[in-house]
């Protein structure tokens, strides 16, 4: 090709269309980088919410166990004092009556949450299941 015999009229027509181009493969760029970073920046907030999630959950459960602990701490006190009566007993009952529903609940909670941490625990809670039953 004979860069010579080019009309003038066709590098106004050339530029445009290498303008164009370069518009065109700029956007294109941009909006691919666009969405690689929407997608990193749904990722983080779904952590976050997650993280949130499992938070509000693991601070219900750590109530839930120390009104279970309170309970059996003042009646063990109240055992070491001497000062245990039935109706002492049948309070403590009711409380872990009602209480264990609650403790179960956050833990199902926290595995539908959270499957990996939920399976560790089970399987941390059935080895020491099995390894009391092969002491006893």
């Amino acid at each position: 090709m004979d860069w010579a015999n080019i009309p003038k009229e066709a590098y106004g027509l050339a530029g445009v269309v290498l303008g164009g181009a370069i518009c065109l493969v700029t956007t294109l760029l941009y909006q691919w980088r666009q969405q690689r970073l929407e997608r990193k920046k749904l990722a983080e907030e779904r952590k976050d919410a997650l993280t949130r999630e499992l938070g509000k959950y693991f601070q219900a459960m750590a109530v839930d166990f120390s009104a279970l602990a309170h309970s059996m701490c003042a009646l063990t006190w109240q055992a070491s004092q001497d000062n245990v009566t039935q109706a002492m007993i049948d309070d403590y009952h009711a409380e872990v009556h009602a209480m264990l529903p609650k403790v179960i609940g956050g833990k199902i909670m926290v595995a539908a949450l959270d499957p990996t941490w939920a399976t560790s625990w089970m399987c941390s809670s059935t080895w020491r299941a099995r390894s009391t039953r092969r002491s006893a």
